[in-house]
């Protein structure tokens, strides 16, 4: 068939509705985070993960071997701990697709502890020295 010829084919029926919903997954807000934590296949060892993004539906992460694309996984960080699906996986990422959507403040309290400093304490306020002033005497 030539280019000419060719026509886009519109999902239809089942497909269009897990178009809308991966689409609609796509638009939330994904926070880029530095997280240490662990992420559990069903019936398997805990693997050391870091997590560089996350939102309300997902994260993404790298770790030395992800598991396979539609493994059942629960990524334990401090603090949380949720049941996903593995969307994808390429080299030593994945995507996680959270079963239930976290809570916004979940997201929140996450990013202010990958902030730097964010594990010795709040931050310390500085203030400027004063300015040196000359005397004439």
């Amino acid at each position: 068939m030539n280019i000419q010829g060719a026509q886009s084919r519109q999902p239809t029926g089942r497909c269009a509705a897990e178009e809308q919903e991966r689409s609609a997954r796509r638009s939330e807000i994904r926070l880029p985070v530095r997280l240490l934590g662990s992420l559990v296949a069903t019936a398997g060892m805990p693997a050391c993960v870091q997590v560089e993004d996350l939102s309300r539906g997902g994260a993404r992460c790298q770790l030395a071997a992800p598991p396979p694309v539609g493994s059942e996984v629960e990524l334990r960080v401090e603090g949380l701990v949720v049941q996903a699906v593995v969307c994808w996986a390429a080299g030593l990422r994945c995507g996680l697709q959270f079963l239930r959507p976290i809570r916004a403040t979940d997201i929140l309290i996450q990013v202010s502890r990958s902030r730097p400093g964010a594990e010795t304490g709040p931050e310390r306020i500085r203030f400027p020295s004063p300015p040196l002033v000359n005397r004439i005497g």
